[in-house]
């Protein structure tokens, strides 16, 4: 694995040191970005190990504050940035960034054996007030709208195949009817369920957009797939061993 990232770094430096594009300041980088495109550096890979292709589809430079967002899923993170002359640490990742000398409206961004490519843009009134909605509930209460299943089959990687049920009786499919409902569970990170016939509270552990998009190298994606999932504790009322629920939608 070391050895895959410290090649595919080498290929993304060679790219902006060679006359393709110079190293960004702060003062460039300020604005929105707009992703345009994703492309793996294949050819730099030296094992089979490769690591998931980022989520982050828009970029938001105010000041030394970096914002990146899965429009309109989720919102990533916010974090200082720090550039020196070679690369930029974001989240206590260093990133390559470097823009072409022919056109300056685009940003390069390397990490791993990954380069994005994003475009300077004035985001719409739309998508700035989903941003906002966003940045607020950190998941786009309307995704999570719909009926989830229970998870009991397990096909974890390298691993046999297993199968886990609570050890309560509870519904096999559950419901999220609407972006209240939604709202409540992402700031409560509470639900209450039927147990042996009785409503108990469960703690929310983990909600998983889970979206994904078919990138091309140097195309643009086809679009997104979501299947969120929900995965819950039980509250104070259980007195026995922490058991998990995984509760997943269909694609959508």
């Amino acid at each position: 694995m070391k050895l895959t990232l410290h090649l595919s770094m080498i290929c993304i430096v060679a790219l902006s040191n060679s006359g393709y594009g110079h190293n960004v300041t702060l003062e460039f980088l300020q604005g929105q970005w707009s992703l345009v495109s994703i492309s793996r550096i294949e050819q730099m890979v030296a094992e089979e190990y490769v690591e998931p292709l980022p989520d982050d589809n828009i970029w938001i430079f105010h000041g030394d504050t970096c914002s990146r967002f899965n429009y309109p899923f989720a919102f990533l993170s916010e974090s200082q940035i720090q550039i020196d002359s070679d690369y930029v640490n974001l989240n206590g990742v260093q990133w390559k960034f470097f823009t072409t000398h022919q056109d300056s409206s685009f940003l390069y961004a390397g990490v791993n054996h990954v380069l994005l490519k994003f475009h300077r843009d004035t985001l719409s009134a739309n998508i700035n007030h989903c941003l906002t909605i966003l940045r607020r509930d950190t998941i786009n209460p309307g995704l999570l709208i719909g009926k989830y299943t229970m998870i009991t089959h397990f096909v974890p990687e390298d691993e046999a195949p297993f199968d886990l049920f609570p050890p309560v009786k509870m519904k096999s499919v559950i419901s999220v009817e609407d972006s209240a409902s939604a709202r409540r569970i992402i700031h409560s990170r509470t639900i209450k369920l039927s147990v042996n016939g009785a409503l108990q509270e469960f703690h929310i552990k983990q909600i998983n957009p889970n979206c994904w998009s078919e990138w091309f190298s140097g195309e643009t994606p086809i679009p997104c797939h979501c299947s969120p999932e929900i995965t819950i504790t039980p509250g104070k009322w259980w007195s026995g061993e922490i058991f998990e629920v995984h509760y997943k939608t269909k694609e959508k």
